[in-house]
């Protein structure tokens, strides 16, 4: 092994530890943050959006110490996955489960934001706490039954512990990794977001004048405000963290059964590790993005 092979999968090994803790420390305050925020306020609780953004930062969580804990003490060379089957399963069904609840969860959140700004009544109707309950229901159900495969299809294999079946890794990368990391975080959140914000601008003006803050703003055009760079943060995010993974996933199946060498193994792992950790980012940051974008949260957390 060269020196420069050398040096490359020590980097990949000190982005981990120290990057990938600074990301579960970063993530894990932050959504024990918005667990506290979104189930501290009355109002917070008998809101659709706020209940599944809830729900998101309880999976994120969950995700973080499934999947970021374990890759962090895995480059210090303790690694269970490859040494327990069961254990093996268990860690990747969970970590596809969690991921996929939390991403689902906050699509839900841009879905309930766009019924309620809608003007027809029957629309905003299906924003009740009453049918988020089974939203929620049916979203942590499915959410265990799709990912039920892992269970079967991941084992240990030459001292790794993965997929065994070639068609569950096409599933993955072709299918489950289109869904969870571009059309789910990505592709619907910003058609739900331009229709919420459509529907906001045209919406009319209520007999009531609105009262007015700073600037001649009005508080109604504030909320709209906040709605918007909210996101619009959380789509770049999405889009920034998520889709490099994505495109990893499928060339990392696609070369599969490629002959590589030493050199090339440690560029690709390098390269894996960069982007497992801004997928990483996507579960972390959601507080902050939060936080920013919106003075109510900011208010809250001060007081």
């Amino acid at each position: 092994m060269s020196a420069f092979t050398t040096l490359l999968n020590e980097i990949s090994r000190q982005l981990t530890i120290y990057v990938g803790l600074f990301v579960f420390i970063f993530g894990t305050v932050g959504s024990l943050l918005n667990i506290y925020i979104f189930s501290s306020k009355k109002s917070f609780r008998s809101n659709s959006c706020t209940v599944f953004l809830l729900y998101a930062s309880v999976y994120d969580l969950l995700y973080l110490f499934n999947a970021v804990l374990p890759r962090i003490l895995t480059a210090f060379n303790i690694a269970p996955t490859t040494t327990s089957r069961v254990y093996c399963k268990l860690k990747f069904y969970f970590t596809l489960q969690f991921s996929l609840a939390a991403i689902t969860f906050v699509l839900l959140a841009a879905v309930s934001r766009w019924l309620c700004s809608c003007r027809n009544a029957r629309y905003r109707e299906w924003s009740k706490i009453k049918n988020i309950r089974l939203s929620i229901f049916i979203t942590v159900i499915s959410c265990m039954v799709t990912q039920a495969p892992a269970l079967i299809y991941y084992d240990i294999l030459n001292n790794k512990c993965g997929s065994i079946s070639t068609a569950f890794s096409f599933y993955v990368s072709y299918f489950l990794s289109f869904i969870q990391f571009a059309v789910l975080p990505i592709i619907l959140p910003v058609y739900f977001g331009v229709r919420t914000y459509k529907n906001l601008r045209q919406r009319t003006a209520p007999v009531v004048r609105a009262i007015t803050v700073q600037h001649g703003i009005s508080i109604r055009q504030r909320i709209e405000n906040q709605l918007t760079t909210m996101l619009l943060l959380q789509i770049c995010a999405a889009t920034l963290f998520s889709a490099p993974y994505a495109a990893q996933l499928i060339y990392s199946n696609i070369t599969m059964y490629v002959a590589k060498d030493l050199l090339r193994m440690a560029q690709e792992n390098l390269f894996d590790t960069i982007v497992r950790l801004l997928l990483y980012l996507n579960n972390a940051c959601r507080f902050y993005i939060y936080f920013i974008s919106s003075r109510e949260i900011r208010k809250i957390f001060i007081h």
